[in-house]
């Protein structure tokens, strides 16, 4: 079950979606979610790495410093790598809102993270930005920092607008190597 703030971010997406195709980035009005954008982040490619575009106060604060231009996989423990990156590549393809449950460590302890992967297409249409919020678990305390690279991703499905889950919510399949799906996505292999 998502927290009221990711919620909220999720109820604005699903409100610029039209026709099973993710919103334009030109439609976003960050006004319309004003109170959640500390914890708004903006993915975006460079070369074939997915890195912070944008990240709020809040998100900067959780992790110790300004995460603009940082590769977005260097806050993951690497066993978690592929996951992170088939999560975020199904979010890109299928234009569809995901919902990741995340374990951190911070101050030695071990503390929950929700995150949403939100997709936004440009004004040519390629899907090629991810909108996002990270939003601390209970268990955590906001004023101590995530541990670098300690992220570990538990699980990642498809998120519905609030009230409207479907009767069987399955787990995306995570089978397969990532890195061979990048290089054909991109044409390299």
């Amino acid at each position: 079950m998502l927290s009221n703030r990711s919620n909220e971010v999720l109820s604005y997406w699903y409100s610029l979606r039209r026709a099973n195709k993710a919103p334009l980035r030109t439609q976003l009005d960050p006004t319309a979610i004003r109170s959640r954008l500390p914890d708004l982040i903006m993915l975006g490619w460079q070369d074939l790495d997915l890195v912070f575009r944008l990240a709020g106060t809040r998100v900067c604060e959780l992790f110790g410093e300004e995460l603009r231009d940082h590769d977005f996989e260097t806050l993951w423990n690497p066993r978690s790598r592929d996951q992170v990156v088939e999560a975020t590549l199904s979010a890109f393809r299928s234009e569809t809102a995901i919902h990741c449950s995340v374990n951190a460590t911070q101050d030695g302890r071990h503390v929950r993270l929700e995150m949403l992967l939100l997709p936004l297409r440009s004004a040519e249409g390629a899907c090629d930005r991810l909108l996002g919020s990270i939003v601390l678990g209970e268990d955590a305390h906001p004023s101590y920092p995530i541990d670098p690279g300690s992220l570990v991703l538990k699980t990642w499905q498809p998120a519905f607008p609030p009230g409207t889950e479907p009767a069987t919510s399955t787990e995306f399949a995570r089978h397969g190597s990532s890195q061979s799906f990048i290089r054909r996505l991109f044409h390299l292999s």
